[in-house]
C-alpha cells in the first residue's frame, strides 16, 4: 500500500495537506493516508489503517452525507467541497476536499484525493462578518440618515431610512 509513484511519496509526506487513497472495493480502507492527517484531525495513519470506519465517525453529522455522496460517486469530482471534521480533541476542523474516482469496470473502486485545512480562513471570514454586522445593526436602529462610504466613494451601506418599504425585511 502507498502512494502510486514512489518518487512522489516524499512530497506527499512533507506537505501540510493530507493526501489519501481510500479503497471502496473489495473492502473499504485506506491504502494510503499521509502523516499530515495527525495534525489535521488527531488520528494517526496507523489508526485509520486499522479502523477504516473511523472516517465515518469523524465528520460532523451534517457533513457525513456529503462524504457518502463523494464516495458513492453522487458528487462530481470537478470542484472542491467544504467539509467539517471533528478533531480528536473536539474542535471543528474545516477542510477543502478535492478528489478523483478510480474506476474499474464502470464501478468506483477507490477515491484518491487531497484535504486542506481551511479552518483559519473560515474563522477569519466569520469574524469579519460579525464585525460588520454590529455597526450595521446599530445604523439600522437610528432614525437619521447615515451613509458610510469607502475611500473611493463607494456607498458601503444604504440606511433603511432611505427605503422605508424594505425596513424590517431580511
Amino acid at each position: 500500500s502507498g502512494i502510486g509513484d514512489a518518487r512522489l511519496r516524499p512530497l506527499a509526506e512533507r506537505s501540510p495537506d493530507v493526501f489519501y487513497r481510500f479503497r471502496l472495493h473489495p473492502t473499504i480502507g485506506f491504502d494510503y493516508v499521509s502523516p499530515a492527517i495527525t495534525d489535521l484531525i488527531g488520528w494517526t495513519p496507523e489508526e485509520l489503517y486499522a479502523d477504516p470506519e473511523l472516517v465515518f465517525q469523524i465528520p460532523f453529522p451534517e457533513d457525513l452525507e456529503r462524504l457518502r455522496a463523494i464516495l458513492e460517486g453522487e458528487l462530481p469530482a470537478d470542484a472542491a467541497r467544504v467539509m467539517r471534521w471533528r478533531h480528536r480533541d473536539g474542535r471543528a476542523i474545516w477542510t477543502e476536499q478535492r478528489w478523483t474516482r478510480i474506476a474499474q469496470g464502470g464501478r468506483t473502486v477507490a477515491v484518491e484525493g487531497m484535504t486542506r485545512d481551511i479552518t483559519e480562513r473560515i474563522e477569519a471570514h466569520d469574524r469579519l462578518r460579525r464585525s460588520e454586522e454590529r455597526p450595521r445593526a446599530m445604523l439600522e436602529r437610528v432614525d437619521v440618515l447615515a451613509v458610510p462610504f469607502d475611500p473611493d466613494g463607494t456607498i458601503t451601506f444604504a440606511h433603511p431610512f432611505l427605503y422605508p418599504a424594505t425596513r424590517g425585511a431580511a
